[in-house]
């Protein structure tokens, strides 16, 4: 991922620009391939590499821009090179000129004249050509002859304009394409190819004249929509092999449809209809939704929501979530907006607060996988963020929940969370403080649930690795992010079952939080029962209360019958961690309901506890 550079000083380029005059110099003199090139010899290459740099321009590649302004730069020091070997000119030469002909050119910056804006600007540069000694005579004169057709046509007319040989009203030109279409048409019609010819050469130029007009660049946009078709093209045949035909053997309707996709596809969305969302929820729940929409950007998300309807839902990566039906009859929207780059660093307040330490700022897309950001931000030098590693989901989702582990949250390192408002569309960034974060809460998993779509989220990580756990279960001594990360992984792993092996949302029940009074009286009847003091009372383990009431292991009949189940107990309690449930393969939605509930039921009359679920019911 291109992430930006840091800008050298003006002595530091100077200082690569000598370095690539030295090697090229060297490579002159000792390579032989670079020994007997010659103006001619170079010249296909020079085209080549200047179109290789155009499709980089196109497709807006900063890395490729990057590497093909250097092969082109490369052809213009050969030349120069080249040059000075005959005694005609060098480099010198060729920056004096360069440097002399922006001055002339640029009277309104260097001289006394003025101009407003870049049209009058342009007009005159159109001037003071013709003043030029040994410039051109006429107008028209100095477009090069060896312009592509559609590029010269540009240029003709955009001479043609800075002498005021233009439409006084841009949408005059209307008329003058539809004239020329309706020539070409009455040519067509006489089967006149000669002047059909000449009238469809008529159009187009009427129609370049038209982006002129609209400030757009004609052979930009031809190329974009050259790209586009053979994007969508491709995608039909290999859609069309997946299936075992022949595109020859399918009717037009059939690739029609396979074309509609592709058109989907290419705006960034796909749209699904009776969609399987087994794979994305971490249960493994066989759902299905009436329709599913997933975007990667913010102007995709846009129209994402346009066509929600009625009924919708945002999910991430579907590892706090519950279907509770087997049909949801709406639509979901899911994010697939990726990437992380690393934020102009300043000294600011520790995130956890305290101190004042060198901290960072990272910026990470919604739909990032946690633990691959968790990950990446300890290669990166960045801590702060290791006691959370192998928890599944996404970040966008992290900001909702809050995350925790092991001591430590998600909502401490948020630094701003970026969102766009469902009823209006328009962006809105929540500061840490307006997320409201508490134990696994936050203002988007209440008040504001369901307005505000998160699309990016800024975190403030440390420069320097200071160790903040404080659960007992990871060892002490531990003096790096990469040994807590693993320390945590091995646990997690040790209790917790993989999602891709067997179904689960993690940890289905929040740790209850009670008064010190029903803390001291649960203590009176249970001396063995952890409490952990809190600001607002006392939490107590959901885990351990299931464990010791028996639940470790256990499920409940299925979805079938109680007398005759075909699909006994598929739904359970996981057996190394009375915290997590599990589907067993197939389970259904009201297993697990089922399951919880009498859960929640037995605990409740046991302890008189109340367990809220973690997981989100749908």
């Amino acid at each position: 991922m291109w992430r930006g550079f840091l800008s050298m000083t003006r002595q530091e380029q100077l200082q690569q620009f000598s370095r690539l005059l030295d090697v090229l110099d060297e490579l002159r003199v000792k390579c032989p391939w670079d020994r007997k090139q010659t103006n001619e010899s170079l010249r296909s290459n020079t085209i080549e590499e200047t179109y290789e740099l155009c499709d980089a321009l196109i497709k807006n590649d900063k890395p490729n821009i990057c590497k093909e302004l250097g092969a082109v730069l490369l052809h213009v020091l050969f030349y120069a090179t080249i040059g000075s070997e005959t005694g005609a000119f060098d480099i010198g030469d060729v920056c004096q000129k360069l440097t002399d002909k922006l001055i002339f050119r640029h009277p309104h910056v260097f001289g006394e004249e003025a101009a407003a804006n870049a049209e009058e600007v342009s007009k005159l540069w159109e001037q003071i050509k013709q003043k030029e000694k040994d410039g051109n005579k006429t107008v028209l004169s100095g477009v090069p002859s060896s312009l592509p057709a559609l590029v010269k046509a540009y240029r003709i007319q955009d001479k043609a304009r800075n002498v005021g040989f233009d439409w006084e009203e841009r949408s005059q030109v209307w008329d003058k394409v539809k004239e020329e279409i309706s020539e070409f048409e009455a040519e067509v019609e006489h089967m006149d190819k000669e002047r059909a010819t000449a009238e469809f050469g008529d159009v187009l130029f009427s129609l370049i004249n038209a982006a002129r007009l609209y400030k757009i660049n004609p052979d930009n946009a031809l190329e974009l929509t050259n790209q586009k078709f053979i994007r969508r093209f491709t995608y039909l045949e290999q859609q069309t092999l997946k299936q075992g035909r022949d595109l020859k053997e399918m009717t037009l309707t059939e690739m029609d449809a396979i074309w509609e996709q592709a058109k989907q596809l290419e705006r960034g969305l796909r749209v699904e209809h009776d969609y399987s969302l087994k794979h994305h929820n971490t249960f493994g729940l066989d759902i299905t939704c009436k329709q599913f929409i997933e975007y990667h950007n913010e102007d995709q998300l846009h129209e994402a929501l346009s066509m929600r309807g009625e009924r919708w839902m945002q999910i991430g990566g579907g590892s706090n979530l519950l279907f509770t039906t087997d049909y949801y009859d709406g639509t979901i929207l899911k994010s697939a907006i990726r990437g992380r780059e690393i934020l102009p660093t300043s000294s600011i307040p520790s995130p956890q607060g305290g101190d004042a330490r060198r901290a960072v700022g990272v910026r990470c897309g919604a739909a990032e996988p946690w633990d691959d950001f968790v990950a990446w931000t300890i290669r990166q030098g960045l801590y702060g963020l290791e006691c959370l590693s192998l928890i599944p989901g996404e970040v966008g989702a992290s900001a909702v929940q809050n995350i925790g582990a092991y001591g430590a949250e998600a909502g401490q390192y948020i630094h701003a969370v970026h969102t766009i408002e469902v009823a209006t569309g328009k962006p809105r960034t929540f500061t840490r403080e307006e997320c409201q974060y508490a134990y696994r809460s936050s203002i988007f998993k209440h008040e504001l649930v369901g307005q505000y779509i998160i699309t990016h989220v800024d975190f403030l990580l440390s420069c320097e690795f200071t160790p903040t756990y404080s659960h007992r279960a990871i060892p002490e001594g531990l003096t790096t992010a990469e040994e807590v990360r693993q320390a945590v992984i091995d646990i997690r792993r040790s209790k917790l079952p993989d999602p891709a092996e067997l179904g689960s949302a993690g940890s289905f029940f929040m740790n209850p939080v009670v008064s010190t009074e029903k803390a001291a009286a649960l203590q009176a009847d249970y001396p063995d029962m952890p409490q952990y003091p809190v600001v607002d009372g006392v939490k107590l383990p959901a885990g351990w209360l299931i464990e010791q009431a028996g639940w470790k292991g256990r499920g409940i009949t299925s979805h079938e019958t109680d007398t005759a189940p075909t699909n006994k107990e598929q739904a359970r309690v996981h057996d190394k961690q009375a915290l997590v449930i599990v589907n067993h393969g197939s389970a259904r939605p009201k297993d697990i309901v089922k399951l919880a509930k009498a859960i929640q039921e037995d605990i409740q009359e046991k302890y008189g506890i109340a367990l809220q679920p973690e997981a989100i019911f749908l």
